[in-house]
């Protein structure tokens, strides 16, 4: 199949269906706004001033009635969009059910309806219309009158109105009764270039067409659109009119054979154990070539077995297991022409509640019936099939009192209680124990009696519109099922009904839709049955599905389960698995295979299971009794778990060494956290406002991270015990060390020193230690692959909670080696990371640290170089080492080898051309006076600035820096560079050391080593900026707009509220001097004439000075706007909210027209 153009039609069939139903409904005074009142003269209904047909005035009232009921639950415009729709799909359906059906010869007008086989360009259907009155009871004179009108628009939608007719009496489950509204609406130009069909037939080549499959899959298409804009599987809040598209996926194929293959074929191959059937099942996994002889006792032929998809979609599960039964009824004897039959009646059944799902499922069905026997529909012959759409329950009950005794009307109105929400709740309701068999009989009983009575025909009208359906659903939802197999739908942000429901029913599972549906199905499922699902894998590992770990293990068996690679299934952006439960306990070994390393998609994942079928000796298959389950804190599936790694189990756990005592969450982080460099020095610390937070952060090992303060002060405190969102842990741990990691890691977790001068928020998870003696070893344990070995088996998810952790076995040997080793690594981390100025305690930067002793900054860069290599390399051979010994504490020899890949030391080796940005970072710092050439550390940050107390260099008065295209300002930031470098390095060398400079900036040929600087400034120097400072910038850069007029920046904690006047007066205002000197500099030129050239490049350069002059005027006008009303800086308010204060300032053009304009640029 081309996906890709299936894609292509689905989504433009839906616009043009849907386009085309509300133009036919537009004819009727039907819109999104309103229903306009059409005119009636004599009983006749006009539209557009022409009398309609008198079945459209019973069509049209029909319609209206639909809307209307839907808007009790809906608002009118959602009603109008939900029947629109609904008209849409239905017609989308049936064309794509019928196109099937003609390019496979099954329609039982044997031609084709849309096509032509003949080369024409209408349909055979239109062409040869006198031979189907007969077979469509067709009205001749109808026909007659629409040829001699030439409307062949009319003509064709009439064929395929009866053509539906015809199809619906055969199969009326698959092509249900047309509606009013479906009839009505059929849009017009169905034949037209472009149209629907035309590309139905014309753009999808025959090729796709050869699998039933198509139809499942152009309806996922057509739904793609949808989906992506209600929130897909992003875990959105989704109502019940759009849970049922954001919920559905298509199962890969594969995964459907092996799903029924291990359950429905395991069931064949107990009742048959000599078959060699299985041999030509690709997905097929047995312990050995024994079959079970566990099977259902009531199970002693091939019809005694009944599977169900409860949540079928639009029958892939169902299409397949016909097949699988298929080949069973054939081994065993049956005659083909009527094994498709016996599998209906028998066999297969389904539940939906999505009735557009249904209506595909039911087609694609009837089309795999075909597929087996293509003269099956014969008008004499209705076909049956065990397909249930859920309703919700229409609440009327008067009229039950015609057919029912007082107890079973109360039967009837709990039931309807349970149903009245069945379109969101579906198979998960579970229904009280009646006898619905007999009120079933009892109410077809009663339809089938003649009655003349007005009322008891209304009654009849809704026993079997709305009672008998009702209670033949509940009738499956009651019977126990031999193989119950589906793909049950991802969800768990649910709206209000759904979220109370799902804590009513399903307490134990409640945490995902996909978890209640494990345990339904397996309730479901009978004594010695199989329940076979594809589900995210995350219910074999995370807390929050230990009971229902217990009870499939202690309850059930595993039969086999396959772990597939992360990110193999592309419509579902969750880790998935496939297993296949038994509900017995007699037999607890089940086969396991574990496809997490192969990565390239479903294909790849379909091929390694091919392979184990082939050699059952493949390292990733393994055979486990699931009793042994019990033995791994939280019963976690760890299949793969070695005997010595389940005997270091049987030693104390990390629990019963540490503390956990609830976790810091503010509730409104933005509000409460910032960056350290956002707020002011001296309001840092124990006993202050800002208190450090662990907030997690990048994969990084031993120290660092710890960038965010949170509100520490005793009235947030207060807050934070009684607000009902927010949490505190308690006073007894608010200054004590501990271990820190991040909640969420996109790749393997990794332990940190939280210090007494810290707290942790949510996402910075940490443990605290009722004896300190054996720190260091912990943080090691932690570091080491033994540790990410063990914790992979507790939760191999990307989310590590506190429990996994503590769930470590400790066995405490060499512990004094380990601590001595770990605590070296604590060291070597802390003094890289406090080598950049995003540390608490950066000092300096590394290429200024020994300048003393280097004249050149190469000659410190090489310096740095071999520093940072010996760092990293004694990390590297510390933790090899740790490793090294864990692994023998461990007895993991076999199973682990030490080395560290270089990837995963988190120390950072010197890289020339970030460390000459970051050097650039500093010198900025220096300039500004936040850092000091003659002391290390944050010299201000905050407070009154003092310019007296700086000794080498002094740094700029005004606290602000222009950077400009051009040497116009004697301060701007390539001199003040310069200057800085001379300093530090001596004038000697200072433009060797500048074209290093430049060099590692990108410099052009063309440039000159302060070209390059002024040009990195210009562009580059504020991207890198915010993307250090994580768009919390400490040095704001003034903006006058894209022309780059003028360009500079300030220190945020040196700003005041005569910043902007100053620089408005110094900067601003005489640039725009500088620039009209510079257009009258270049009319001189243009009018002295002394060359083409010299012209033509001075008229390009008046041309750019008058835009930037242009632009500068306008900024100017804003500049003055903020000036005059001197604007103060909460710093404890942070960037965003003050950098706000600058953006978006509203003001008149010259031409009078209002715009926006930020002083700073957009961050």
């Amino acid at each position: 199949m081309d996906n890709t153009a299936l894609k292509k039609f689905a989504a433009s069939a839906r616009i043009k269906l849907i386009a085309g139903v509300k133009a036919r409904a537009k004819l009727f005074g039907i819109e999104a706004t309103g229903i306009k009142e059409l005119q009636i003269f004599d009983n006749i209904l006009m539209v557009n001033g022409e009398p309609a047909e008198n079945r459209h005035k019973l069509l049209y009232n029909q319609l209206i009635y639909d809307i209307k009921r839907h808007s009790v639950e809906y608002s009118y415009e959602e009603a109008y969009e939900i029947v629109m729709e609904e008209v849409a799909y239905t017609w989308f359906n049936r064309l794509v059910a019928i196109r099937f059906m003609e390019i496979h010869d099954y329609l039982p007008i044997q031609m084709n309806l849309l096509s032509s086989s003949e080369g024409r360009p209408e349909p055979d259907s239109m062409y040869h219309v006198n031979q189907l009155v007969d077979v469509l009871s067709l009205d001749q004179t109808i026909i007659w009158k629409y040829q001699d009108n030439h409307d062949q628009n009319e003509l064709f939608k009439y064929l395929l109105v009866h053509q539906s007719h015809q199809l619906g009496e055969l199969i009326p489950e698959a092509f249900s009764a047309i509606s009013s509204a479906e009839e009505l609406l059929l849009p017009d130009n169905l034949l037209g270039k472009t149209s629907v069909i035309d590309e139905l037939v014309n753009t999808l080549d025959d090729s796709n067409w050869e699998e039933v499959e198509v139809v499942g899959w152009l309806y996922q298409f057509y739904n793609s659109e949808v989906k992506e804009r209600v929130g897909g599987l992003k875990n959105n809040a989704v109502s019940k009119r759009y849970l049922p598209t954001v919920t559905q996926l298509f199962t890969p194929k594969w995964v459907v054979k092996y799903m029924l293959q291990n359950s429905l074929g395991k069931l064949y191959m107990s009742l048959y154990p000599n078959s060699k059937i299985y041999e030509q099942w690709e997905y097929y996994l047995t312990k050995d070539d024994t079959p079970s002889k566990i099977l259902p006792e009531h199970i002693t032929k091939i019809e005694d077995i009944k599977l169900i998809d409860p949540a079928c979609g639009s029958g892939h599960i169902l299409i397949e297991s016909f097949d699988l039964f298929y080949q069973m009824y054939l081994e065993r004897g049956y005659n083909p022409r009527e094994i498709p039959t016996v599998i209906m009646e028998n066999n297969i059944y389904g539940m939906e509640i999505d009735k557009r799902s249904a209506q595909i499922a039911h087609i694609c069905l009837v089309l795999k019936a075909l597929e087996k026997q293509s003269r099956m529909l014969k008008r004499s012959k209705k076909l049956s099939y065990h397909i249930f759409e859920f309703k919700d329950a229409v609440q009327t009950t008067e009229e039950l009192h015609y057919c029912f005794n007082e107890s079973e009307v109360e039967q009837i109105k709990e039931l309807k209680d349970y149903l009245r929400n069945a379109k969101q709740f579906g198979s998960l309701i579970q229904l009280p124990e009646y006898d619905y068999e007999s009120l079933l009989h009892k109410a077809k009983k009663y339809l089938s009696k003649e009655t003349s009575d007005l009322f008891e025909s209304s009654t009849q009208d809704l026993f079997k519109e709305f009672l008998i359906p009702m209670l033949e659903l509940s009738i499956a939802m009651n019977t126990k099922y031999d193989v119950v197999c589906t793909n049950p739908p991802y969800h768990n942000k649910y709206n209000p009904a759904l979220k109370a429901f799902m804590q009513k029913n399903y307490p134990d599972t409640k945490s995902d839709m996909y978890s209640a549906f494990i345990e339904k199905c397996f309730k479901w499922t009978t004594k010695n049955g199989y329940s076979a699902m594809m589900t995210p894998f995350t219910w074999m590992f995370i807390a929050t599905h230990e009971k229902l770990r217990k009870q499939l293990t202690s309850e059930g068996s595993i039969s086999s389960l396959i772990q597939l690679e992360y990110s193999a299934f592309e419509d579902a952006t969750v880790p998935l698995c496939t297993f296949v439960l038994q509900n017995q306990i007699e037999d607890t070994l089940g086969v396991y295979i574990r496809l997490s390393d192969f990565k390239g998609g479903m294909e790849i994942q379909a091929e390694k299971i091919r392979d184990v079928n082939n050699d059952k000796g493949l390292e990733y298959r393994y055979i486990r009794d699931n009793t042994k389950f019990s033995a791994i804190p939280g019963n976690t599936i760890a299949y793969w778990v070695s005997d010595n790694i389940l005997k270091a189990f049987g030693n104390q756990s990390l629990y019963e060494y540490t503390i956990s005592d609830g976790q810091n969450k503010t509730g409104d982080n933005a509000k409460f956290v910032r960056f350290f460099w956002e707020v002011p020095k001296f309001e840092v610390g124990k006993e202050c406002k800002w208190f450090f937070y662990a907030k997690g952060g990048g994969f990084r090992k031993w120290y660092g991270n710890i960038i965010d303060v949170v509100n520490w002060s005793e009235e947030s405190r207060k807050h934070y015990k009684k607000d009902h969102v927010s949490r505190i842990i308690p006073e007894y741990l608010w200054y004590l060390k501990g271990i820190t990691w991040g909640l969420i890691t996109s790749n393997i977790p990794s332990f940190r020193v939280l210090p007494e001068n810290a707290t942790f928020d949510v996402g910075g998870s940490s443990i605290f230690f009722k004896d300190y003696e054996h720190y260091e070893y912990y943080l090691g344990l932690l570091n080491s692959k033994v540790f990410l070995k063990i914790v992979q088996l507790l939760n191999p998810t990307l989310n590590f909670q506190v429990r996994d952790i503590r769930s470590m076995p400790i066995i405490l040997e060499n512990t004094n080696n380990i601590s001595v080793m770990s605590n070296q690594n604590v060291l070597l981390s802390k003094t890289d990371w406090d080598s950049f100025e995003t540390s608490w305690d950066f000092e300096r930067h590394p290429l200024v640290i020994d300048s003393n002793h280097y004249s050149k900054i190469s000659d410190a860069f090489e310096n740095w170089t071999v520093i940072a290599e010996e760092r990293f390399d004694q990390l590297r051979a510390n933790e090899e080492e740790l490793n090294r010994i864990f692994i023998d504490i461990y007895g993991l020899q076999d199973e682990l080898t030490p080395e560290v890949e270089e990837k995963d030391v988190t120390v950072r080796k010197a890289e020339v051309e970030r460390d000459v940005r970051s050097f650039l970072s500093y010198l900025v710092g220096v300039i500004f006076g936040r850092y000091r050439l003659d002391k290390p550390g944050l010299a201000f940050a905050g407070g009154e600035f003092n310019l007296d107390e700086y000794g080498t260099y002094k740094p700029d008065k005004d606290n602000i820096i222009p950077i400009t295209a051009e040497h116009y300002f004697e301060d701007d930031i390539a001199s003040k560079i310069t200057e800085l470098v001379a300093i530090i390095y001596g004038k000697d060398a200072l433009n060797e050391n500048l074209q290093f400079i430049a060099t590692h900036l990108g410099m052009k040929e063309s440039e000159t080593a302060e070209d390059t600087i002024r040009r990195y400034f210009m562009k580059d120097f504020y991207k890198d900026h915010l993307k250090i400072y994580q768009k919390r910038p400490i040095y704001w850069q003034f903006s006058s707009g894209k022309k780059g007029a003028f360009k500079g920046l300030m220190y945020l904690h040196r700003y005041d509220k005569y910043t902007l006047a100053r620089i408005r007066t110094d900067y601003v205002l005489k640039l725009t001097t500088t620039l009209n000197q510079l257009i009258e500099h270049a009319q001189v030129i243009i009018d002295g004439n002394i060359s083409a050239k010299e012209v033509a490049r001075a008229r390009k350069e008046r041309e750019a000075y008058e835009a930037q002059l242009q632009e500068l005027r306008e900024y100017d006008l804003i500049l003055k706007q903020l000036a005059d009303q001197e604007i103060d800086l909460d710093l404890d308010d942070g960037v965003k909210a003050n950098y706000a204060k600058f953006q978006d300032i509203p003001f008149k053009k010259d031409n009078g027209r209002s715009e926006k304009m930020n002083l700073f640029e957009k961050i």
